[in-house]
C-alpha cells in the first residue's frame, strides 16, 4: 500500500476514528491500490475520473453488491477529499453521483408471538443484560447507545423514566422517555441497585449484547438481532397511532424517509376509516 494511504489512515487514527472503521478503510484502499497496480497506474495523484469509472466497472464485473461497491468508492472519495485539503491534488477525481442505486432491504418487525418469546427469554438473563435489552425494547435506542449509558444518563421525571443519549450516531443526541411501562420499571430498578459512577451502567459492551442476540437466534431459530428491537419499537408505535414525526424524534433520525423505512412493517388496521357501501340500517348484501 502506498505510504500516502498509510498517512491518511494515521490521520483517521489521530481523529479517534474507531479501529473497525480504520480497518475497513484500509481494506477498501487495498482493493483500489490493487486495481491501480493492475492498470499500471503508479501515481495515485494521476488518477482521472475515467480511471474511477473504470474501477467501478471492474468491481461490477466481480459481481460485488452495489452496497459493497458504493462503500469502496466512498472510501476512495474520502481519501481524495483529504488529499485535496492537504494540497496534494487540485480536484477530487471521484465524480459526483457515481454511487449505484441500492435497494434497502425490508425489515419485518417481531411478531407478537415472537415478542412474547423474546421477553420470556430476557427474564432468564442476569440483571444487567436483562435491563439493557429491556431498555432497547422500551425506548428504541441503538445497542451502542444503551451500552454507553451511565448512572446519570437515566433520570426520573414526574415518575417517568428518561434516558439522556449523547455522542450518538449521526449527531442524534436526544433525551427520550422509556415508553414501555415494564421496561421502565426494570431499568429504573436496576439503576437504583447500582452505585453512582461514571462507568457504563450496564457493565456490558455492544459486542457482548450482540453475542447474546445471536445466541437467542441460535436457540429459537427466530431471525433476531439487537437492531430488530429498534425496528419493532418504531413499527409498534405507528400501529398505536403515534405520529411519525414523534417516532422520528425518539429514534434520532435526521429525515422522515429513514423513519418510514423503520415503520414499514407496521400492521395497520384500515377498517375504521373504510366506509361501508350499505348506509341504511338493516340493509343486507345479497
Amino acid at each position: 500500500m502506498p505510504k500516502i494511504f498509510e498517512e491518511f489512515l494515521n490521520q483517521l487514527n489521530l481523529e479517534n476514528k474507531r479501529k473497525s472503521t480504520i480497518d475497513q478503510y484500509s481494506r477498501r484502499l487495498k482493493i483500489f491500490d490493487d486495481y491501480l497496480q493492475f492498470q499500471g497506474i503508479l501515481d495515485v495523484y494521476s488518477v482521472t475520473r475515467a480511471d474511477i469509472m473504470g474501477f467501478q466497472r471492474e468491481l461490477l464485473r466481480q459481481e460485488l453488491s452495489h452496497r459493497t461497491i458504493n462503500g469502496v468508492i466512498s472510501t476512495v472519495c474520502v481519501y481524495y477529499k483529504w488529499a485535496e485539503l492537504e494540497g496534494l491534488i487540485d480536484r477530487n477525481p471521484v465524480p459526483e453521483g457515481v454511487h449505484l442505486q441500492t435497494e434497502i432491504p425490508k425489515v419485518t418487525r417481531l411478531s407478537d408471538d415472537d415478542l412474547t418469546n423474546f421477553l420470556s427469554w430476557v427474564n432468564t438473563l442476569q440483571d444487567n443484560v436483562r435491563a439493557a435489552f429491556m431498555l432497547m425494547y422500551g425506548s428504541g435506542a441503538r445497542v451502542g447507545e444503551v451500552s454507553k449509558l451511565t448512572y446519570g444518563d437515566i433520570q426520573l421525571r414526574h415518575a417517568k423514566v428518561y434516558i439522556n443519549i449523547t455522542e450518538a450516531k449521526w449527531g442524534s443526541d436526544r433525551c427520550i422517555p422509556v415508553i414501555d411501562q415494564e421496561s421502565a420499571r426494570i431499568v429504573w430498578q436496576y439503576r437504583e441497585s447500582c452505585e453512582v459512577s461514571n462507568r457504563p451502567l450496564f457493565r456490558v459492551s455492544r459486542r457482548t449484547l450482540q453475542t447474546y442476540a445471536t445466541q437467542y437466534h441460535d436457540l429459537t431459530g427466530i431471525e433476531f438481532h439487537c437492531h430488530l428491537l429498534r425496528h419493532t419499537f418504531a413499527a409498534r408505535l405507528l400501529e398505536q397511532g403515534v405520529p411519525i414525526t414523534t417516532i422520528q424524534f425518539l429514534l434520532g433520525h435526521k429525515n422522515l424517509n429513514m423513519t418510514a423505512h423503520y415503520t414499514q412493517s407496521a400492521v395497520i388496521d384500515v377498517s375504521q376509516i373504510t366506509p361501508s357501501i350499505f348506509q341504511e340500517r338493516g340493509t343486507q348484501h345479497e
